[in-house]
This record gives structure tokens, sequence and C-alpha cells, in this order.
């Protein structure tokens, strides 16, 4: 009797540890052939991750694992390469779905998970809504007179905001859901009226301005699981990119109002994706001027040891890319060069006295220089020279002779300088990888633009001086 007992408890005990090893459990009930393969991934950004697979019998796959999955937005690839959506929140990682063929979430049982009854009810709603919707884009088509083409884009408008509506209404009535966070984050922030008392024009600035100050105010910036949502990125995409003037200062103002608003020590990884997301996309970035904010990203957080995330190897090539971008930014003064013409007299690039000044580097035996100098000599004749602009023209190899034949044959109107004697540090200063290179300095040898075309140049700097006379 005792060796029963005995026996009996030890069994419970194994069947005990078994369970607690079992974190999360996923199952999946459908039309399914013995052996067809599931696959469980995550969003993370605007891109998707496998995280598990499972093989089904009997019709049920199983996805099951001893550590906790992260919570986010899930995606169940079905057989067919098919896919639907379901919430993996921080806790209740055990529950059951009854998936029909067609994956249509109003007829998704689910079973053991109150986030994904809220999700799946919501994405139901959505469907037939996005259904109507469709048939009133087809009949906008159709539409020959302009009181019909009005009705229906009001029809249209209503199905928006009672999808909208219903996402804040779930939201609002289980706020201890991870469910209540994502619809929340999909919500967008309520502007309200201008005051009366404003112009037309400062009543919209006045909009922008709230809209600009409070675009987050919806989003739970302490939940690290928004990041392994669509909605994070597309978020934080729209924010950066439409929102604000794609100007370095402006961007740059932009990115820390958010990153200050993250919860670093609540939500890690939502610091870490937003950190790395703006880092990484303006180091793609060739925008005009844009550098300045891969600098500032890079100085930041990269150089300033808050990339926990980042490998020394990362670390140390945004860091070596800061310093060579670092003294030719935007709005610095451009490093003064004393070099000598081709009469051995050294030219100072800051003792120039002009509106504006082309800075060119190039080469007599680079294919693209041979084009673009020649080019640039005759801009500069023709529309330049007439707005009170120089070009110091800065040759950057050592065939003296050589170089002095081509300004001769090409009768380049320039302040012609070269590295004669290699004394000059300019490589350095001015980060020459390539040529050719141009830079618009103002009066004050300030950089105002760089990288811009010859062909674009006239055009540049023609905006510069309307910039400048709407400043005074």
């Amino acid at each position: 009797m005792f060796k029963k007992f005995a026996s009996l408890i030890t069994l419970s005990a194994f069947v005990f540890s078994l369970s607690a090893q079992i974190a999360y459990r996923i199952e999946i009930n459908s039309k399914l052939n013995d052996g067809d393969t599931l696959i469980l991934a995550n969003y993370f950004g605007d891109k998707q991750y496998a995280k598990d697979t499972a093989f089904a019998q009997n019709g049920k796959a199983l996805f099951s694992g001893q550590n906790a999955l992260s919570n986010g937005v899930y995606l169940v690839v079905m057989p067919q390469k098919n896919y639907f959506e379901i919430l993996i929140p921080k806790e209740d990682q055990n529950f059951e779905l009854d998936v029909p063929e067609d994956l249509n979430p109003q007829n998704i049982v689910v079973r053991g998970s109150k986030d994904n009854t809220l999700f799946l009810e919501f994405g139901a709603f959505a469907r037939e809504q996005g259904k109507k919707a469709r048939d009133i884009r087809a009949a906008f088509q159709k539409a020959k007179s302009e009181k019909e083409k009005k009705e229906l884009r009001e029809k249209n408008a209503n199905i928006a905001n009672s999808v909208s509506q219903m996402r804040l209404d779930l939201a609002k009535a289980n706020p201890e859901t991870f469910a209540s966070k994502v619809f929340m984050s999909m919500t967008d922030v309520e502007i309200p009226d201008a005051p009366k008392d404003l112009d037309d024009e400062a009543q919209k600035e006045w909009t922008y301005n709230y809209y600009k100050k409070h675009y987050w105010d919806n989003v739970d910036l302490s939940e690290d699981g928004l990041v392994r949502t669509p909605v994070f990125h597309n978020k934080l995409k729209h924010y950066i990119q439409k929102i604000y003037p794609q100007v370095p200062d402006s961007v740059i103002a932009g990115a820390d109002r958010l990153i200050n608003k993250i919860d670093e020590e609540k939500a890690p990884e939502l610091f870490h994706f937003a950190v790395w997301w703006l880092t990484n996309t303006y180091e793609e970035n060739k925008t005009v001027c844009m550098d300045k904010m891969l600098h500032y990203m890079a100085s930041s957080y990269y150089c300033a040891g808050r990339a926990w995330w980042a490998d020394s190897t990362t670390v140390a090539k945004f860091c070596e890319h800061a310093k060579n971008i670092g003294p030719t930014l935007c709005d610095k003064q451009a490093p003064e060069m004393l070099m000598p013409d081709e009469n051995k007299k050294l030219q100072s690039l800051h003792a120039l006295i002009a509106d504006y000044t082309v800075v060119a580097f190039w080469d007599h035996e680079c294919g693209h220089c041979k084009k673009e100098v020649p080019k640039l000599a005759s801009i500069y004749r023709d529309s330049l020279k007439d707005l009170g602009v120089k070009v110091y023209a800065v040759y950057t190899q050592g065939d003296w002779e050589g170089w002095k034949k081509f300004v001769k044959e090409k009768n380049l109107p320039f302040i012609n300088v070269a590295n004669m004697y290699g004394m000059d540090n300019f490589r350095e200063n001015y980060n020459i990888i390539s040529t050719p290179k141009f830079l618009i300095l103002d009066k004050n040898k300030i950089i105002k633009l760089k990288d811009v075309p010859v062909d674009k140049i006239y055009e540049a700097i023609g905006f510069l001086k309307k910039e400048e006379k709407n400043s005074n």
C-alpha cells in the first residue's frame, strides 16, 4: 500500500514538473492533414520572424515551449501559406483556437484567451466594414452626379468612424488587457478646435503643433510588446517622415521628443527599436544635409554607450562615421583650406569675399569629373557669377602639370587650387572618399548645402537667397 502511494506521489511530481516547464501552449484545431506544417511568427517593425513550428496530427497542431513568448501580434501561417493574426499577451499563453478554412475571424472560436476574443471580435467587425467600404468605392467609380458622390463619401467616412469607435470602445471596456494597448495605439489623437481669435494661418499652425505634441498620447510607451506589432513601426515612420519637415534640425527634434517619452527601464526593446530604426533609416537617407541626423543619433546613443544591444564592431562603425562627417555637417563653418593656385600663390577659403562659395573637389582623371567640372564652369559663366558666387575648386591628386593643363584647356574660371605640397588635411576634414564633391557655403563660410548635383546648384543658391530674404 505504502509503495503504491509513494509511486503515485512520484508520478504526480513528475507530471507537475513537466507541466510547469510548458510556458506557452497554443492549440490550433482546423481542417488539417497529418504532417501539415504551421508556423508561428511575430512582427518586429515591418518584418516578421518565425518563432515556432507545429505539425498537424488528427486535425490539430500544437505550438508549445518552455520559455514564454514575448508579447505582441503574431501570425499563424497555415499550410496553404495564408495566415491569420493573434495576440500573445504576457500572461495567459495557454489557449485554443478553432479555425475555419477561410480564416474568417468571425468564425474563429477562442477558448482560454480574453485578449484574442477581443482581437478577433474587432477583426471580424473590421472585415465586414471593409466589405461595405469596397462596395462603396465601386459605386463611387460608377457615380455620375456630384450629389451621389458626396453621399458615398459620407457613407465611407461613417464606416471608418464606426471601425475607430468599435476599437476605442473595446479598449476602454477592457483596460487591463494587452488588446486594449494595441487598440489604443491604433487610435489617432483627437484634435480640439483651434482658438477662434487666431487667423487662418495661425489656426493651422496651432492644429499642427497640437497634433505633433500629442501624437503619442494614446500609445503606452512603457509597453515593450508594441514593438512586436506593425502599429508602432507605422506610427514611428509616419511621425518622423510625414509630420516633421525633412530637414535635420526638425527631424532631430522629433526623434528627441519620442525617445524622451519612451520608458527605457520598462520598455527597453521599444527604446532599442526606436533608436535603431532612426539611426539606420538616416544612415541610408541621401537627402542633402540629412547626415546631420545620423551624426546626432550615432553620437548621442551609440558613442555615448546607450546602445546596449550593439556589439563593439557596430559601435565602432557608427563612431568612426560620425567622426568623419562631423567637420562638414550643414550649418557648421567649413574647415579652412590654404592651398596654392596655378601660380603657387596660397589661396585661403575663408578669405574669399562672396555671397556664396561653391567648393568643388575634383580630379582631372576622374571620368565623372571631366563632365561635371566643365559643366559647372559653363553654369558659372552663364548665371552663377551674376549671383555673386565664387568657386573654390580643389584638385585632389598630385599631377600638378596635368592639372594645370586641364584647367587651361577647359578655361575653368574658378579659384583653382591643388594639394601641391601634400600638407593640407582636406581629405580628412571634408571626408573626401570620391569625386566630384560639391558644397555650397554662405558669406560666412557656413555650409548650407552639400552633395548638390551640378545642374541643381543654380537652383539651390536661388533657394538659399530666397530663404535669406524671408528670414530678414
